[in-house]
């Protein structure tokens, strides 16, 4: 049954818009075509038909055709799930979708048990430890291997026999991830089809990746750019000569924000991290020194981006300052992981803590099962939440 609801998530979330499923009322209950808003992207929609006896939905009509030839699935909630209808679309690219929501999304449905999903059973030899999402549903894993989500539910191993520590892509193809035994640096443009190594100078390997269209950042010493999806990379000074960038998010290219080493010792902190920001594309810099290990950063726009580290360290950062925030629970959690979303920032550590009004007030995820420890998360627009513990990989619809 958990392989079964891991491939109806995954199917839902990479082939398309599917069939939309309302909350189920009975076995003879409507199911109404009404709005729904949230997560993730690319897809077209069938007609969905009408509902059958055993509460299941019947097939389309045969008439209306799904998006490169994927039936839509046929969603039967067993006892104790519950049905989800979501905007899961892509807002911007509905491709076929006939009932696309108000805000522009498309149509989807996931039956699921309460709480969290894994969407990737852990083994001894498989400790995941980053993820990546996407808009248009592909979901990528890192660990021992490199793994890529599939449009059947299943992930295939692109990279078998390496250690990845991180990994990027996007929905176009492409994939970035640093192997750590070797270590180096790999690229794939086709969805991990094939690999070739990215050289970078004085043979430095990259920390962390973020990227918006062809425009790519390495995380490293120093910050590395490129305007051609990682086929070429230029330098990007932002301190000392030997500080070291772990990891890097930009809202557009003109903002970008760094965290990582410094080469020297900041005065008054036993450590020597640090936020650094630009928001002339890197000509110029400002920095924050903080006196804990940074681990993640990421954000919505300029003016509301979100650094974590250990102690349970929180700042939030905008084109001018980073301040630590003393709304956030003094819990000395070590913060791994952060995902923000509109208003909403979610913190991972040991637990997932979430605030909806951009880090006014903060609550610890109330939300049954899934990790045991939040090592990284992602997620997209659609509102699902995506996270790794070490081992497993889940998934946390809304």
């Amino acid at each position: 049954m958990v392989r079964l609801l891991r491939s109806i998530v995954l199917v839902s979330l990479a082939a398309g818009c599917l069939v939309p499923v309302a909350e189920d009322r009975g076995p003879l209950a409507a199911r109404p075509n009404s709005d729904g808003g949230g997560p993730i992207p690319d897809g077209g929609h069938a007609d969905a038909g009408e509902p059958t006896s055993d509460g299941g939905i019947a097939a389309p009509d045969a008439g209306v055709p799904t998006d490169a030839g994927i039936p839509p699935p046929v969603v039967q909630c067993q006892p104790g799930a519950q049905c989800q209808l979501g905007c899961l679309g892509d807002r911007n690219n509905c491709g076929g979708c006939g009932n696309a929501c108000a805000s522009g999304g498309c149509y989807r449905a996931t039956c699921r048990p309460s709480g969290w999903l894994e969407i990737y059973p852990g083994a001894s030899n498989r400790k995941l430890v980053d993820v990546w999402a996407g808009e248009s549903g592909k979901i990528l894993l890192a660990g021992p291997g490199l793994l890529v989500s599939q449009p059947d539910g299943t992930f295939v191993d692109t990279r078998g026999g390496s250690y990845y520590v991180n990994v990027w892509g996007d929905d176009r193809g492409l994939i970035l991830g640093t192997d750590w035994g070797t270590p180096e640096t790999m690229r794939s443009p086709d969805n991990g089809l094939t690999w070739s190594p990215v050289h970078l100078p004085n043979n430095r390997i990259c920390g962390g990746f973020w990227g918006i269209g062809d425009e790519v950042w390495c995380a490293s010493s120093p910050l590395f750019h490129s305007t051609d999806r990682g086929a070429t990379w230029t330098a990007i000074n932002f301190g000392g000569s030997d500080d070291g960038a772990s990891r890097v998010w930009a809202s557009d290219p003109q903002h970008l924000f760094v965290i990582g080493q410094s080469s020297s010792r900041d005065a008054g902190f036993a450590t020597s991290s640090f936020i650094a920001y630009s928001s002339d594309a890197g000509a110029s810099w400002k920095r924050t020194a903080v006196a804990s290990t940074l681990w993640a950063i990421r954000g919505t726009d300029p003016s509301n981006v979100w650094a974590v580290g250990a102690g349970g360290a929180v700042f939030r950062c905008n084109a001018d300052s980073c301040a630590p925030q003393s709304s956030f629970p003094a819990t000395g959690d070590e913060l791994r992981s952060v995902f923000a979303l509109g208003n909403s920032v979610y913190v991972g550590g040991s637990k997932l803590y979430v605030s909806a009004d951009q880090g006014a007030t903060w609550a610890v995820d109330g939300t049954s099962g899934g990790p045991r420890w939040f090592m990284s998360l992602a997620g997209n627009s659609s509102g699902v939440l995506f996270a790794v513990d070490g081992m497993n990989a889940w998934a946390r619809i809304p």
